[in-house]
């Protein structure tokens, strides 16, 4: 059996397209878990059978173990949605306490309904409690687990399996390695990848990558959804997400006299790529560097005495 979480409607329709080509070309039996309601109808319409995180989820906050789920501390995993939702980590971890038992009773009804056949679950990489949650209760069940997360050359996706870490870069085969050949290969070539969903965040002008029809649309479809058909899903912290886009658009606007596009050559200058920030790359995997301006300080103690620019 494949089973695929689900977070958002974008997922619900590349996971659906995928379902029904392999129920054409397979006997093998696909399910879902849904942490997005307003997609579990057209799933269900489709044929398919969607188990619903919130069925699943008590109201009162269980007093859980976390090692029981193989968690040594659940603080490391409260980050992502801390600073995304604007929620405190006693919030987080109250979330975690009500989603992991629930996760872990719909990871043994699909075991049983399987009937002795191999269950593997896919889902994209989130840093979320819910996708997590999943995460850590495939690994309980010992239930083959994929994140999948985009590659940075065209045409590859990572399937990074039974771990919630990036794969290790090998020190095989890079004696003969050059950098500079590799980074102009990439320039002539064009094949570095920018997700489809993330590619407006690359617009120079904020105000129009924000401001937008498509925009708009999606905020009344999650007001209707949320406020008068009563569904739920993790991406309903609907005001804080315009405050927080608002700010970032009057901040791109107040300190645009501090960029400038020339760069003296006559100086040594350090390239320094700043990542984006709510990326589960630094809330998850390294958060010790989630605060990029704290460690580019750190960089710059050193201008002085090697004479840089940063």
């Amino acid at each position: 059996m494949i089973v695929f979480g689900l977070i958002a409607e974008r997922d619900v329709n590349f996971f659906l397209n995928i379902a029904k080509q392999i129920e054409a070309k397979s006997e093998e039996e696909v399910s879902f878990i849904s942490f997005y309601e307003p997609g579990n109808k057209k799933i269900n319409k489709a044929g398919f059978k969607v188990y619903n995180l919130y069925d699943y989820v008590q109201r009162k906050s269980n007093d859980i173990d976390f090692s029981d789920y193989l968690i040594d501390n659940i603080k490391n995993f409260t980050l992502h949605e801390m600073v995304t939702f604007n929620s405190s980590e006693k919030k987080v971890i109250n979330k975690y306490k009500q989603y992991l038992p629930a996760m872990n009773n719909i990871i043994k009804d699909l075991i049983h309904s399987a009937e002795n056949k191999k269950v593997t679950i896919f889902q994209e990489l989130g840093g979320f409690a819910a996708p997590l949650s999943l995460y850590f209760c495939s690994i309980k069940n010992k239930v083959d687990h994929y994140f999948f997360e985009p590659s940075f050359f065209k045409g590859r996706l990572l399937f990074v399996k039974n771990d919630y870490l990036s794969f290790q870069v090998s020190d095989n085969n890079l004696s003969d390695f050059n950098i500079e050949d590799k980074l102009k290969e990439l320039i002539g070539n064009k094949t570095t990848v920018i997700p489809k969903k993330d590619v407006h965040h690359f617009k120079y002008n904020v105000f129009k990558k924000i401001a937008t029809f498509k925009n708009v649309k999606v905020i009344f479809t999650k007001i209707f959804n949320k406020y008068i058909f009563l569904q739920k899903e993790e991406y309903n912290h609907i005001f804080n997400h315009i405050f927080r886009n608002l700010n970032y658009m009057f901040n791109s606007y107040f300190i645009k006299k501090f960029y400038s596009k020339k760069i003296d050559n006559k100086n040594f200058n350090i390239y320094f790529p700043l990542h984006v920030p709510l990326d589960y790359a630094l809330t998850i995997r390294t958060p010790q560097y989630f605060d990029q301006l704290s460690l580019i300080e750190q960089i710059l103690t050193l201008s002085n005495k090697n004479n840089f620019k940063l």
